[in-house]
């Protein structure tokens, strides 16, 4: 709805212009009357009206005069004139001051209203203009803090490509290829709170340098150009950051060396370690390193009961330590490892006697009388499967897969395992195609990507870290061999896998 101000010195005007826009209140409202120059600008600071229908001829302040004072404080506001007189010197005088429209009196009803919908149609497309470039400008920021965020990210874990750094280049406007990386940490108990600090902090930072900065891991994770001075930044800091922080707050902060675009994540690396881990995340560590020993424990039992000592220990400790819903989770997760385990051992077969699906049965636990009964039968029932498969090789090959499942991380050769295992390299080569439809290279790679492929999916490690973690020296074989095996790059593989998860 629209509000229009009516200014004109006769009173039959301004009592028929009113009437007629009453018999459209859907769509205009009366903002006010007027009956001078004077006058019309004391009602419309007042009323702020959208339209204003301005009489050209009054005493003291004419209607043209009237609409440039106007135009001054509502330069938005729409300006139809009406007059008595169609004179080509006051459409002159007119056209300059940007009027909308021209009515000589008398004013048909159907003039009037036809141009006071003339006049509300200019009004909403000028709106839907000035909301869509708003929204174009809006949708801009929004892209750009998407990429900044996206770039950042990648630079604590990703050697970025010559063709990726040049774009961020190009959009960022970097003048080196050269930069570092920083964490700053406030250190509060409540991490809503913390958040709450790190919007003013990137402000004071980027008052007095240039940078990049979002949040990561409950820290400021800062992208600094080579241009930047860090050492005069460090002892800028403590300064600036009391105009933000309460009183007597603590924080730390961390700087990694500086380096080439393809490096960012070591100096990503080199900032975090200027930060001990919490007690929260040296739990996190120590139950990873927990899971993982139980993984080997279970593939390597050759009985029920050396399988079974560890894994009691391990679940008796979350049993006591936490809720039974949130330790039943847990297990949810640990017994998936074990069954993703077995399938890479001993293939597809192997499930077939497991049954149904353990994340189901395990919702369907209330107490722990029914999970210790449910968790022996499956383990029980993992490990026989998985020894049912280790039996049917031949002893020489068992060896060898033995070794290569727990020493896949070295160097290994051929001539050394079929040592190891007894037998001459040749026969053991033959070995392999025969019972595991493979070539001993082609079941060691196998062995190493499935690793691999599970490091990429956890997101810690750096494409050329994940590459010597599974026994690869050289970061560009291990992509072309992931590649061969996968049917893409390790790169592509973990944004496939990333977007999975979201």
């Amino acid at each position: 709805m629209y509000s229009i101000l009516i200014v004109d010195d006769e009173e039959p005007v301004l009592e028929s212009y009113t009437f007629m826009i009453g018999s459209r209140e859907d769509q205009f409202s009366l903002a006010g009357t007027a009956r001078s120059g004077s006058e019309a600008l004391s009602v419309a600071q007042r009323s702020r009206p959208d339209i204003v229908i301005m009489d050209i001829a009054m005493p003291g302040l004419d209607g043209l005069d009237t609409i440039k004072e106007l135009q001054k404080a509502f330069p938005e506001t729409l300006y139809i004139l009406s007059t008595a007189y169609e004179r080509f010197d006051l459409a002159q005088r007119a056209i300059p001051l940007g009027v909308f429209a021209y009515m000589v009196k008398p004013v048909s009803r159907k003039r009037f209203l036809e141009t006071l919908q003339d006049a509300a149609s200019h009004l909403d497309q000028r709106q839907e203009g000035l909301s869509r470039r708003l929204e174009e400008v809006m949708t801009s920021a929004e892209t750009l803090r998407r990429e900044e965020e996206n770039f950042l990210l990648l630079t604590t874990w990703q050697s970025l490509e010559e063709n990726e750094w040049q774009r961020y280049r190009r959009l960022f406007r970097f003048s080196s290829d050269l930069g570092r990386i920083m964490f700053l940490e406030v250190e509060t108990a409540d991490r809503q709170e913390r958040s709450g600090y790190y919007p003013g902090v990137i402000q004071v930072i980027q008052r007095r340098y240039r940078c990049l900065a979002t949040e990561y891991l409950g820290r400021l994770l800062i992208y600094l150009p080579a241009t930047e001075d860090v050492q005069q930044l460090e002892r800028y800091l403590p300064g600036a950051l009391k105009d933000v922080l309460p009183r007597d707050t603590p924080w730390r902060s961390g700087t990694g060396s500086c380096r080439p675009y393809h490096e960012l994540y070591l100096s990503c690396a080199e900032a975090l370690a200027a930060f001990p881990l919490h007690s929260g995340e040296q739990e996190v560590h120590q139950r990873h390193r927990e899971v993982k020993e139980l993984r080997r424990n279970v593939a390597r039992a050759g009985t029920f009961d050396q399988g079974y000592a560890p894994c009691a220990a391990y679940w008796n400790g979350v049993f006591h330590e936490n809720p039974f819903p949130v330790a039943r989770a847990r297990m949810v997760a640990l017994f998936t490892l074990l069954i993703d385990d077995l399938l890479v051992r001993s293939g597809e077969a192997a499930l077939l006697s497991l049954g149904g699906d353990p994340a189901v049965e395990i919702a369907s636990l209330h107490s722990r009388h029914e999970w210790d009964a449910w968790a022996g039968r499956m383990l029980r029932m993992i490990i026989d499967a998985g020894n049912a498969g280790r039996k049917e090789l031949p002893v020489p090959l068992l060896r060898a897969v033995d070794h290569i499942r727990g020493h896949y991380t070295e160097p290994l050769q051929l001539s050394r395992i079929a040592e190891l295992a007894g037998v001459s390299p040749g026969y053991l080569s033959r070995l392999f195609p025969e019972h595991l439809d493979a070539t001993f290279n082609d079941y060691l790679n196998s062995i190493r990507l499935d690793r691999a492929e599970e490091l990429l999916i956890e997101n810690r490690l750096s494409v050329k870290e994940i590459a010597r973690a599974t026994g690869y020296q050289d970061p560009n074989y291990f992509s072309r061999i992931f590649k061969k095996f996968k049917g893409q790059s390790p790169s592509a593989y973990h944004g496939r896998s990333t977007d999975d998860e979201d």
